[in-house]
């Protein structure tokens, strides 16, 4: 807008100096700006009266031939002339030069009494073109300083993030969103390689063209894969019509606006972490400025390198350190006597709570069912609540897991074969991207299962992908927790035999034997007595003392003991 103001009043000077009733200006579009076309009347009434058209051709010629155009040429002059219109009296038009460099026409029209523009007017013009060259140089390497004071503030507070305390997904948004407000660029992504798995790649961060907070998972090949192998920079002009060119499906309706893009190595301590992607709306004035700006943008994603480096190292080892505490106090926890589902539900609350799992739980195998397994925990968002106990089939990935005693890992689980959840978990789980279904083993026998799963898109998603060990690590404590259980429920049922077998022997040596003698000396004065209703009764009631002896070694020691005393 300054420069726009500065040469409205070069033109206007130009038009009282040379006693023109119009004047035209065209500023030739280079890296650092865009064509304009600026116009001055000092007879405001002629204003829409004027050519425009045929003046800016007359101006392309000028620029073309750079030589200076008069309508009407002075005599032998040898130069073009320009369109002729009946509106156009007189023309005066000159290239604005500074040293060997170009940097548009300035044009005079309609001198006042329809004269002749002059020989002093084409001297006064000219230097009024040096003064215009002069404010857009100026303007230019002002935008330049800026820019540059732009770039190195931005590479400055990555660098400044090293020192704070921040998460590498916000450190990643902070990139891409600081790398658009200073390029000017439409659309801007980091893509980082998945750990232990080069083959895939994510676009962890993104903003513009309305993806931002969208995390998708690409293959090979593309352009991002051809950077990342290399570690050279790509930087095409039409990004839609690279033969390399490979977005994600759901992306490429959006990403069809963009013209020249950048993709830039992330590389730290000679390892590439993954790429920057930069791109620009086609057409757009800051594609054209971005065309000498891709050092600029090499050197922002050296410093984005190095602190997403320094952010992925500090928050992996403030997270290992979170691993390993949570697995010392939940070992610490299990080695006490606790409760079958108090155990999982803690082994499961752990575990969301460190990886950031959207959705865990585990599943138990009863060994006389083969069709069903059994929920202890099972939890997530918009699953609907999962009470203890609840069988649900036998089936798909569960059924294979249990029987082959291997974990199942993915990045895209709910597309899995074998995925089979309950109706009623259906579309909760649809939005699961990375999955893991982890056997519970103890004794080389296969208890069930833990079950942990991200969104799609979750800030999680793609450090859990490397955590895997982790989560076998929470697996095995909770089949020890499972076999201690089963090892408590053990001696329990122990020490009750003992207790029985205690209790048998103690009424064998003194009950029974009590009620046999008293059964006995019954009889014997059965034998004694002389009255029919005497013996009757004597009778009885040594009956229903055999018969209570009978019970008792029933309860003691089963129904077929046969232990006559």
């Amino acid at each position: 807008m300054e420069l726009r103001r500065e040469l409205g009043e070069l033109l206007r000077s130009a038009c009282r100096m040379a006693g023109a009733s119009h004047a035209a200006l065209a500023v030739a579009e280079s890296n650092w700006n865009v064509a304009e076309f600026l116009t001055c009347d000092l007879d405001e009434q002629c204003g829409p009266d004027v050519a425009w058209p045929s003046v800016k051709e007359c101006l392309d010629l000028t620029s073309n031939s750079q030589r200076t155009v008069r309508v009407p040429a002075p005599e032998g002059d040898g130069l073009p002339e320009c369109p002729p219109h009946p509106q156009i009296t007189s023309l005066l038009a000159v290239p604005v030069r500074l040293r060997s460099e170009s940097y548009g026409c300035l044009c005079l029209l309609n001198k006042a009494g329809d004269a002749d523009f002059t020989d002093q007017d084409e001297e006064m013009a000219a230097e009024i073109a040096t003064s215009a060259a002069r404010a857009v140089e100026i303007s230019r390497l002002h935008r330049q300083r800026r820019r540059r004071e732009r770039w190195l503030k931005g590479a400055s507070e990555l660098t400044t993030m090293l020192l704070g305390e921040v998460d590498l997904y916000e450190a990643m948004r902070l990139v891409t969103r600081r790398v658009r407000e200073i390029s000017g660029a439409e659309f801007s992504s980091v893509v980082l390689c998945t750990p232990d798995d080069h083959s895939e790649f994510a676009y962890n961060a993104v903003d513009g063209l309305g993806l931002g907070g969208s995390v998708v998972r690409i293959h090979r090949p593309g352009i991002a894969a051809s950077v990342i192998d290399s570690g050279r920079p790509v930087v095409t002009n039409d990004l839609t019509q690279d033969e390399r060119y490979n977005p994600p499906v759901e992306w490429r309706e959006r990403l069809g606006v963009l013209g020249r893009a950048m993709f830039m190595p992330l590389t730290a301590s000679e390892q590439v972490l993954g790429t920057l992607v930069v791109g620009w709306r086609k057409g757009s004035p800051e594609e054209s400025m971005a065309a000498r700006e891709a050092q600029n943008v090499q050197i922002f994603a050296g410093h984005a390198a190095l602190a997403l480096q320094q952010v992925r190292v500090r928050h992996e080892r403030t997270r290992h350190g979170l691993w390993v505490e949570a697995t010392s106090r939940l070992a610490s926890l299990l080695l006490r006597e606790v409760d079958r589902d108090e155990a999982m539900r803690l082994v499961v609350d752990q575990l969301r709570g460190i990886s950031g799992a959207d959705f865990s739980g585990i599943l138990l195998v009863d060994p006389s069912d083969t069709d069903s397994v059994s929920t202890v925990v099972f939890e997530g968002v918009g699953l609907p609540s999962v009470p203890s106990d609840v069988n649900i089939p036998r089936q798909g990935l569960v059924a294979s897991v249990i029987e082959s005693g291997r974990r199942v890992v993915s990045a895209d689980y709910a597309r899995l074969e074998g995925h089979l959840p309950p109706s009623a978990w259906r579309v909760a789980l649809s939005v699961v991207g990375l999955g893991m279904l982890v056997p519970l083993v103890a004794d080389g026998q296969v208890l069930g299962v833990l079950f942990a799963a991200w969104r799609r898109g979750s800030p999680h998603e793609n450090i859990a992908a490397g955590e895997v060990e982790q989560v076998q690590t929470f697996a095995d404590l909770a089949s020890l927790a499972l076999q201690r259980v089963r090892t408590q429920n053990d001696h329990e049922e122990l020490l009750l035999l003992q207790d029985r077998q205690r209790i048998s022997h103690d009424l064998h040596d003194h009950v029974l034997q009590h009620m046999f003698g008293i059964s006995l000396r019954l009889k014997s004065a059965l034998d004694l007595q002389a009255d029919l209703e005497a013996r009757q009764r004597v009778g009885e009631a040594i009956e229903d003392l055999d018969e209570t002896s009978r019970q008792v070694r029933a309860v003691v020691f089963g129904p077929s003991h046969d232990d006559v005393g």
